[in-house]
């Protein structure tokens, strides 16, 4: 009976909160923050401009499970204005006239160049595909180097003796690490000069020349002689390498159509705007002051 008495509590709770949700939609209301109501319209209006922004949130095989995601980001979006907004009253920030007005003509301006120069430029698959194909070198990704490093550096304007010195100190250096499995390890400690570290990924023209001419000649794991550079003396050893490769077409069809479409949207406003200004009656006069 027990057990019984649960189901029905349980069955009778879901329904109370399934009631609950009802009346909550039914009542437009997504939130009510100290009082103040954020409603299911304001939701789907700031839902829908990310989408018109942002879409690949409807192309996504799991495009249901992302809208969800979005929806309860929107929401805490929502709130947290609301509560912002809230605290700036009780603060007495304000906002002026003339404030109000730029912002005003601010949003005009935006939503005439939304109706007359966004909203009529279309690409197709083909274009973004064409351009891919016409412009593949813009999308290769340059061979990189990661490195594990020694370095001693050598002040500008040093003395020959200096560079002397410290080339026989990284000398007596390199005979101390070179059989060892974690030349890093070894070398911490050993002169309090010397610098130690890791890079991440690092494309060509990121290193010293001399220190990426041997990066790219050695091999993975292996580790260099004593490298001379401008600005000191290096110990490296290659820790992975990538080759260069072409970006496959999906992985830049996103970033490709955004090139087409300020393209486009740069020439449609230059066009109409010529137009406009040859329709209308403008007088330039001289600014006192300015040169003739």
């Amino acid at each position: 009976m027990g057990g019984g008495l649960c189901e029905k509590s349980y069955s009778q709770e879901n329904n109370a909160q399934e009631k609950d949700q009802k009346v909550i939609l039914e009542d437009g209301i997504a939130a009510v923050v100290n009082g103040d109501v954020i409603s299911s319209g304001e939701l789907e209006e700031r839902l829908n401009l990310i989408l018109t922004m942002n879409s690949r949130y409807l192309k996504d095989a799991d495009k249901n499970d992302r809208l969800k995601i979005l929806r309860n980001e929107v929401i805490e979006q929502l709130i947290e204005e609301t509560i912002l907004l809230q605290e700036a009253k009780k603060q007495g920030v304000t906002v002026t006239n003339e404030e109000l007005e730029s912002y005003r003509n601010q949003i005009l301006i935006s939503k005439l160049l939304s109706s007359n120069i966004d909203s009529k430029i279309t690409v197709s698959d083909d274009e973004v595909f064409s351009y891919y194909n016409d412009n593949k070198n813009l999308f290769v990704e340059p061979d990189m180097v990661k490195i594990s490093e020694v370095f001693l550096m050598v002040k500008p304007g040093s003395k020959v003796e200096d560079w002397q010195s410290a080339q026989k100190t990284m000398d007596d250096l390199y005979q101390k690490i070179k059989g060892s499995s974690d030349f890093l390890l070894a070398a911490k400690g050993l002169n309090a000069d010397v610098s130690i570290g890791k890079s991440e990924f690092l494309k060509r023209g990121e290193l010293p020349p001399e220190v990426e001419e041997t990066a790219y000649s050695i091999s993975v794991g292996e580790l260099s002689p004593v490298i001379k550079s401008p600005i000191g003396f290096h110990i490296i050893k290659v820790d992975d390498k990538k080759p260069s490769k072409q970006r496959d077409f999906e992985e830049v069809r996103a970033y490709i159509k955004g090139i087409i479409v300020k393209k486009a949207q740069r020439k449609r406003y230059e066009e109409w705007i010529t137009k406009l200004k040859a329709d209308s009656k403008i007088e330039k006069r001289q600014v006192k002051g300015s040169p003739e």
